[in-house]
């Protein structure tokens, strides 16, 4: 009998739609390749909206370098410390001088210029070998990130493969979504996998095809 339960649950459309999910969601994590310098490859998203500004500004864009991001948090006081020392078109001074009266002192104010100079082509070379070593030990971490980050994502998590072909139902994203709603809706059908995460699925009914990654997928 208990195996005749267990069939006629594996088999029930509704009972598949509307089951809750005790797992981790299934598929495991898909690595984006270290670039190999400076931006490369730059990660991007949008902020807001916020309290519009006076020239009607409520967004804003950021933008993360994916090389060099590891160490944004030591950039904030000198990004910080810059814009305080510039001059505003608006103002004419400098938020600096604005809430302390008085002209910044720079770093450069306190320290005596070098007693023997440096070639341009002694810098150079100094710089190459610098950047080139910087460059290689930068990538080299983020490739052991990478790794433990995905040994951390992929254990005891189930990653699927679905055939093309095969009927499946998708999660339910609706907005207008309540309690009774099912958690999955279909049937739909697979007809292409883009990558190791990510299919495309077809509604049965009017030929919609939509992408979909493997954690909102369930077969039927």
């Amino acid at each position: 009998m208990y195996k005749d339960i267990v069939q006629h649950i594996s088999s029930c459309i509704n009972c598949r739609k509307n089951k809750p999910s005790r797992r981790k969601p299934d598929g495991h994590l898909q690595s984006i390749e270290p670039p190999r310098g400076v931006w490369e490859c730059l990660a991007m998203d949008y902020v807001g909206p916020v309290p519009e500004s006076k020239s009607g500004y409520k967004y804003f864009l950021v933008l993360i370098d994916l090389f060099s991001k590891s160490n944004w948090d030591e950039k904030l006081l000198p990004t910080t410390y810059n814009y305080n020392t510039t001059r505003h078109d608006s103002t004419g001074y400098t938020p600096f001088e604005l809430m302390f009266a008085r002209s910044p002192r720079f770093m450069f104010d306190f320290i005596s210029p070098p007693s023997v100079p440096l070639t341009t082509d002694t810098y150079r070379k100094t710089m190459q070998q610098f950047m080139e070593h910087t460059l290689l030990a930068a990538r080299n971490s983020n490739l052991r990130h990478q790794l433990k980050a995905k040994q951390r994502y992929d254990s005891n998590r189930p990653n699927p493969q679905y055939y093309i072909g095969q009927n499946v139902i998708i999660r339910n994203r609706s907005l207008a979504m309540n309690k009774f709603s099912s958690k999955f809706i279909g049937p739909y059908t697979n007809v292409k996998q883009v990558n190791n995460k990510t299919y495309v699925v077809q509604n049965t009914k009017n030929n919609q095809q939509t992408p979909i990654t493997v954690q909102d997928l369930r077969s039927i």
